[in-house]
Formats: structure tokens, C-alpha cells, sequence
């Protein structure tokens, strides 16, 4: 059954937005932060809807807002029962994370770059040394404005990973006050829909692809209200990890088009954000619309089994899971309780993920000048001016088409659509240690690391930027290879987000992290923070190297 955990008290030291409409909190090292925004809300498997703020409307942004329904357990083993999360139907939340009102902030500190040639190969590692100051006041008690001075701040927007099962923006690991201060950038985090709530896949009722729908609806948001925290609507990052990075390839791929010469994607004529980083994408994981039709059927017969929705012996199987549907949306008879177990009781079926957006190929890169269609996915949906449905008409191979570039050169690199993709060296270690038992223990561990390493990660990685590259599109590629040593896990999967987001105290108890020093950590979140924030800003590539 669903836990639900009461949420922190309200911060006393408090800070405006801009212009004033948003309440937030100021932190102890001198960022403030707009917490539990309700961005949109929606019907249960129905499309979200932004939320509009009435004339002269103030939003307390002070309090931790929920997180997506999901099974807390697996969460709560890591952020312990008193983790301060709580679940709601019905809204969506996010943060954000402004430097500071009245800090320095940080010192531009110049890196010191040791540099290979065949930049952006991938088959390099990154390795670089950077020194950041972490500055700012803490700021006195009571209220504090950012100030109609700050000036327009280059925003990066995180986009949590967890197989799209667990997770949400209000996760204590994920706190990227650091991180923005470190930068000098705002940092959004945003929640989305997860599990059979977000994916399931019913294109016959018009349902599909509700948890990438309100990634679309959150970024559309941020562009519409960032200015009022001093961020900077036409200079926004995406970034994400796991999930998250996989997130981000399918809004590539769901794109309606690009824009002439920046190659920047684009949403019904609307662009939503300008560069990306992608960590550890499952691309090797995908789901086609007849899997995941077979996991909506398994998931609504199991739902209709827990919820006790006996059908009568005439009806066929297909019945009972439409009226098991109906029941569903209607909320009265399966409670959120019922959906969460249901959901629990499908993840067996396969391995790697089960609800995961459905799109012929995540790969895909928009033409220049394409209609408001998502030709990639099936699910009928219209969201506004874009409309999601298969286009099968000869000669719109989407993989293989290559927009023209005139007049590149009359455009500033910044401006062009930038990617960064990569991954771990050891990116499957906790899954095989999980699925094959005492294999773990023999001389096969490594070869079987690689194997799924390499077909999960490592090589889409590298296709998906080579292919990214062939659209004109600037890309590269990183390989993330450090790790405590000694450790039997490696550069396992999630290795690097202690050094990008939290502090130290919130993943020391994380395994991945064993027989790390302290320096160790302060160096690496260093070199780390300086180069995703450092291209967020100028949209400058990493040296080529390694990071280790």
C-alpha cells in the first residue's frame, strides 16, 4: 500500500522572486530556493493542464510539495522513513534554485585542461581540474528580494532518472543549491508522472506518453514564468540521468521540427530548451507499442484482480480490462493504493524498463520545417498544436534524414543546438551483481559487465551522437571511469551524481561510494559542477580526455 509522509515545516527566512509573485526559502549557503510549485495538474490518465496564476496571485514557494505516486519502498530503504516525501494525485510540482539575492556567488575560477586530439570521440575519457569557490552569505532572517538588478541567469532543468518508477524533484539527494552556486545558473528540478500513471500505453482511449506530455508542460512553464527568478528564457539546459537522459533523447525524437541553422528543437513552433546533457541513457532499452500494449493488459488484469473487480463469465478478457480502465479514471472503486500494487506486481515481466515512453525510434532527429507531428509514436494524442500519431507515408524516414545547413557560419556556436551524451565505464555493474546471482563471484563478472555495458550504454551512446553529428547537429560524447578503488562496482551506474547534486552526508552511506576520501569527493564534484555548468552558460564543450 502507498506510505504518505508528512511534508517539512514552512522555512522562516524567506526570499521574493523578481517580481514578487513567488515566496521561496533562503539556505544556508546563501541560495534561495522556490520549493513545491504546482506547475500543472491533471485527471487521473488524463493530459496535464499548466496552471495559470490569476492577477496580482502570490505562490508560497516554502514548503516541499509531492512527488509522483510511486512505490516509496525501494526509496525509503535509501532516505529513511523520515525522507520528508509525500505522494499526491492529481498535481505535478518543481523547484527552483537561484543562486542567491545578495552573495558573490562564486569565483570564476579558469580550469586547467589536459587535452587528447579526436575531440568528441567518445572512446576518451574527459580529464580536467577546476577550481570553484563556494561563496554567498547566508543571509539574515526574514524577507530578502532577489532584486530587480540580478541579472538573466542561464538555466539548467533536471530531469530525475528511476527506471520512471520512483523518484521526483523533492528527493533530498537531489539538491542542486551547490550546484548553482557553483555555476552561477538557476537550476529547476521538475517532477513527472512515473509507473503505469505516466506510461501506460492505451491508444485506443487516447493514453500514452502522459509522463513525456508533462515534461513538455513543466518545460513550457519554465519558459513562461523563469524571468520572474531572474533565469534566462532563451539560454535553457536540459539534463538528466538514467531515465532522466532517456527522457530527454524521446523529447529530441518527439520533436515537431528544428529551427533553421541552430538545429535547436522545436514544439509546435514553441522551443522549450536549447542544449542537453544526457548521462547514462538507457538507449539500448526500448518498448514497442505491441510490448508495451501487453504490459497495459497485464497491469489492468492484475488491477482489476486487487481492486476485486469481478466480471461476469460472458465478458472477455479485453472487457474486463476496459471496464477495469473505466473504473480507473472514474477513481471510486481502485483507489491509488490499488494502481501502485498493480504496478509493483507487472515489474517482473521483463527485465530493464516496463513504463517507458513509446516511440519507434529514440534516435529519430526532427527534419527542418516538419509538420506538428510526432510520426514516432501511436498514441492519437493532441496536446494543444501538437498532435502525437504514426506517419506512415513513404519518404518520411525521419533516421535518415539530414537537414540542410546554409549559413552556419553566420551563427554564434552558442546559439547552435548542443549535446552532450555519455556514460560509466561500468554502467551495468549493479544490475548483473542483481540478476545473475553467484555468477557475480567469478571471473566472468567483467566480461558480463561489458557485454550489457556496451549494449545498453556505451554503443547507443555513441550512435545516438554519430548520428546527431550526420543531422548537423554538434555533439559529444564523455566516458565517466572513476571509482573508489578497490570497489567492485566501478564507474557503476549513478557514480557521478554525488559529485554533480547534494552533499556528501546525503550518498555517504551509498556502496558505489566505499573507501572514498573526502578530497576525493571535493576534487571530483569540482571538476564535475564546472563542466556541465560551464556549458550550460556558453554551451562550451569539455575537453577531450577523461573523467577519472
Amino acid at each position: 500500500m502507498v506510505e504518505v509522509i508528512e511534508g517539512n515545516m514552512v522555512s522562516e527566512r524567506f526570499v521574493r522572486s523578481v517580481d514578487g509573485k513567488f515566496i521561496g526559502e533562503k539556505l544556508w549557503n546563501g541560495a534561495s530556493l522556490f520549493h513545491g510549485i504546482v506547475y500543472a495538474r491533471y485527471a487521473r490518465f488524463g493530459m496535464p493542464e499548466m496552471v495559470e496564476y490569476g492577477e496580482g496571485e502570490i505562490v508560497d514557494a516554502r514548503e516541499y510539495g509531492c512527488v509522483c505516486p510511486q512505490n516509496l519502498s525501494h526509496l525509503l530503504e535509501q532516505l529513511g522513513p523520515d525522507s520528508g516525501l509525500k505522494m499526491r494525485e492529481g498535481e505535478l510540482c518543481l523547484s527552483v534554485t537561484v543562486p542567491g539575492a545578495t552573495s558573490a556567488n562564486c569565483c570564476s575560477g579558469e580550469e586547467s585542461v589536459e587535452a587528447k586530439e579526436n575531440c568528441g570521440s567518445g572512446e576518451e575519457p574527459i580529464e580536467t581540474s577546476a577550481n570553484c569557490c563556494f561563496g554567498g552569505e547566508s543571509g539574515a532572517s526574514g524577507e530578502e528580494s532577489l532584486g530587480e538588478e540580478h541579472r538573466r541567469l542561464p538555466v539548467m532543468v533536471w530531469i530525475h532518472g528511476g527506471f520512471y518508477l520512483t523518484g521526483g524533484s523533492e528527493d533530498h539527494r537531489y539538491d542542486v543549491s551547490s550546484l548553482a552556486l557553483a555555476g552561477d545558473v538557476i537550476v529547476v528540478k521538475i517532477s513527472y508522472r512515473l509507473g503505469a500513471e505516466g506510461y501506460i500505453w492505451h491508444p485506443e482511449r487516447g493514453v500514452g506518453n502522459l509522463g513525456l506530455e508533462d515534461q513538455k508542460t513543466a518545460l513550457r512553464w519554465i519558459r513562461r514564468h523563469i524571468a520572474s527568478f531572474g533565469g534566462d528564457p532563451d539560454n535553457i539546459t536540459v539534463f538528466g540521468q538514467s531515465a532522466g537522459a532517456h527522457s530527454i533523447a524521446s523529447l529530441i525524437a518527439s520533436a515537431d521540427d528544428v529551427e533553421p541553422i541552430t538545429n535547436v528543437p522545436r514544439f509546435g513552433g514553441e522551443t522549450l530548451f536549447h542544449r542537453a546533457i544526457l548521462q547514462s541513457p538507457p538507449l539500448g532499452n526500448t518498448i514497442t507499442p505491441k510490448a508495451a500494449a501487453k504490459v497495459t493488459a497485464a497491469f489492468l488484469d492484475r488491477l482489476s484482480s486487487i481492486a476485486g473487480l469481478g466480471g461476469v463469465p460472458e465478458e472477455s478478457a479485453r472487457e474486463r480490462r476496459e471496464k477495469c480502465f473505466d473504473k480507473a479514471v472514474e477513481g471510486d472503486e481502485v483507489t491509488l493504493g490499488h494502481i501502485i500494487e498493480a504496478q509493483d506486481a507487472v515489474k517482473s515481466m521483463r527485465l530493464g524498463l516496463i513504463f517507458l515512453p513509446v516511440l519507434r525510434d529514440y534516435m529519430r532527429i526532427p527534419p527542418v520545417g516538419g509538420q506538428s507531428v510526432c510520426r514516432d509514436c501511436n498514441c492519437g494524442q493532441t496536446n494543444g498544436d501538437t498532435t502525437t500519431g504514426a506517419d506512415e507515408r513513404p519518404g518520411r524516414d525521419a533516421q535518415t534524414s539530414v537537414p540542410g545547413q546554409p549559413n552556419r557560419d553566420a551563427v554564434d556556436g552558442k546559439d547552435r543546438f548542443r549535446v552532450i551524451v555519455g556514460y560509466n565505464a561500468d554502467d551495468a555493474s549493479p544490475y548483473i551483481r542483481k540478476w545473475t546471482g553467484f555468477l557475480w563471484k567469478t571471473p566472468l563478472r567483467r566480461p558480463l559487465v561489458k557485454f550489457l555495458t556496451d549494449k545498453v550504454f556505451r554503443k547507443p551512446a555513441l550512435r545516438y551522437a554519430a548520428k546527431l553529428r550526420s543531422a548537423g547537429i554538434e555533439a559529444q560524447t564523455y566516458c565517466f571511469s572513476w571509482h573508489p578503488q578497490g570497489s567492485e562496482l566501478g564507474a557503476c551506474h549513478s557514480i557521478e551524481l554525488p559529485f554533480l547534486l547534494g552533499k556528501l552526508e546525503d550518498w555517504g552511506s551509498a556502496e558505489m561510494l566505499c573507501g572514498m576520501t573526502r578530497e576525493e569527493y571535493e576534487t571530483n564534484s569540482a571538476k564535475f559542477r564546472s563542466l556541465w555548468t560551464k556549458f550550460a552558460r556558453s554551451g562550451e564543450f569539455p575537453a577531450t580526455g577523461s573523467i577519472k
